[in-house]
């Protein structure tokens, strides 16, 4: 798949071409959504864990913080004020099942920042932000990996450090990664490796590839699963103020009317704010909570609640949903590969799984509000092409055939980083603002998401920007909402 910042420029360009009415506001997530292939067990049948989940069976009106989405980011922020506040009540609010968004609807790949785009990025950012990114990106990675191997979850969530290798069949694509490759080991990483032409070919039963390059530092793994459990660890940490509540959409967050000034002005610590009275009424079909502080972790269904981010006139700082296509075949032990694969330019990722069956994700096309994907429908051409691609690689399976199908929504911005932490105000006045938001991960949220819902945690209760976190993240641009 495309370097995440290519691609957003490549989608941008995608957007122009279809009708703005459709592509300025998302909606709310559809109903009947197809359900991935992730969300089956070993038996390949369903099991829908967490996804009806309430900790309390009426809505709490009142809350300190109120997070939206139940994602990675939303769980990893639940996570990490149970650990430095767990005096605050909390209520997580998502609007289907918990991971039943784009966390659980990729094809499962953890790969930190490696050389895809390295020369671009550094001729835009600059070597040493270009580095921190990759330390950020490689930490989040290995502190995800502590935690499964800590808590015993390996055989839930089936992480595998096998790596990912890309393919390339194409000359263009082949000779710039090989220059991106040659810069990146020349700014000291050896984690990525060349494979040859006819090594390529032959390890993986094809004629076509022009080479290959390994990344030795990539997961994968059931996501979904992994978050299920985080969630799970979170609340025997915070038994008691920790409320989730699924199958709740928000549908406004709105300031409350003579909501109370930050107590003894600016000169205080953030934590100590949530003291006063609420500030904002957040508001879903079952009722309204009156919060403190939010914090908006709904990657590309932001648009829709804060609407200066959507796509679209004068805004340089817009959020545009994404859909890719995933499918998961019923082939069980084609060829000898056991990596992650990357097909460039035809944007096919394909994974082995050893639960059975191989994952192959393409995409990605403008998400269009009016044509509701990610539900139950498949685009049909899609799919088609999908089938083709399936049974292109596996030919010697004439019985090949999905087993599951599914379609997510990603979250792409206009600068292809994310936007973390406060949103709006000017300065210190940033940090009473009590809007927080982590969205926007281009795709590549499994080894962001965790570090970045950290990073926001810390500044929001001690007003300290995290050194680790990269500048290009951090969202003190976004103002007026």
């Amino acid at each position: 798949m495309y370097h995440y910042r290519t691609l957003a420029v490549l989608l941008i360009a995608a957007f122009a071409a279809v009708a703005v009415a459709d592509l300025l506001d998302p909606g709310l997530p559809v109903e009947n959504p197809s359900i991935p292939g992730w969300f089956y067990g070993y038996n390949d049948v369903y099991n829908p864990m967490y996804q009806t989940l309430r900790t309390t069976k009426k809505l709490p009106s009142t809350a300190d913080v109120t997070i939206i989405g139940g994602g990675w980011t939303g769980v990893s922020v639940a996570y990490w004020l149970s650990l430095l506040a767990p005096q605050l009540n909390v209520v997580l609010l998502e609007a289907r099942g918990i991971a039943e968004g784009a966390t659980g609807r990729n094809v499962g790949f953890m790969s930190p920042k490696n050389h895809k785009g390295f020369v671009s990025s550094v001729a835009s950012l600059g070597l040493a932000a270009v580095k921190k990114e990759i330390e950020f990106e490689n930490s989040v990675a290995e502190d995800i990996k502590t935690l499964i191997e800590l808590f015993n979850w390996d055989d839930v969530v089936e992480l595998d450090d096998a790596g990912q290798v890309f393919i390339y069949r194409i000359a263009a694509e082949w000779n710039s990664s090989k220059a991106d490759l040659a810069a990146y080991r020349a700014a000291g990483y050896t984690d990525v490796v060349e494979i040859s032409t006819a090594e390529c070919n032959a390890l993986f039963g094809i004629n076509n590839a022009l080479g290959c390059i390994k990344s030795n530092k990539a997961y994968k793994m059931r996501p979904p699963q992994v978050v299920w459990k985080l969630l799970e660890h979170t609340m025997k940490l915070n038994k008691f103020n920790l409320n989730v509540q699924t199958e709740t959409p928000v549908t406004s967050v709105t300031k409350i009317a003579g909501a109370a000034s930050p107590l003894f002005g600016e000169t205080i610590p953030y934590l100590l704010q949530l003291l006063r009275p609420a500030q904002y009424l957040v508001s879903t079909p079952r009722g309204n909570i009156r919060t403190n502080t939010v914090v908006y972790a709904t990657n590309a269904w932001t648009p829709h609640l804060l609407k200066n981010l959507q796509y679209g006139g004068s805004n340089a700082q817009f959020i545009f949903p994404v859909v890719q296509y995933v499918i998961q075949t019923n082939v069980k032990k084609p060829v000898q590969i056991h990596e992650a694969v990357e097909f460039s330019v035809d944007q096919y990722a394909v994974q082995h799984r050893a639960s059975g069956g191989w994952v192959v994700g393409q995409g990605w096309y403008p998400f269009i509000s009016s044509e509701a994907p990610n539900a139950t429908a498949i685009e049909q051409s899609t799919h088609a092409d999908s089938i083709n691609f399936a049974k292109t690689y596996f030919p010697k399976k004439s019985d090949l055939s999905i087993a599951h199908e599914w379609t997510g929504i990603l979250a792409y911005t206009q600068t292809g980083f994310p936007y973390v932490g406060p949103i709006g105000g000017k300065g210190r006045g940033k940090l009473f603002s009590n809007q927080w938001g982590s969205f926007g991960m281009n795709g590549h949220g499994q080894p962001r998401a965790f570090g970045a819902a950290r990073a926001l945690v810390k500044e929001m209760l001690y007003g300290i920007v995290e050194s680790g976190l990269p500048e290009h993240y951090q969202s003190q641009l976004l103002e007026n909402f």
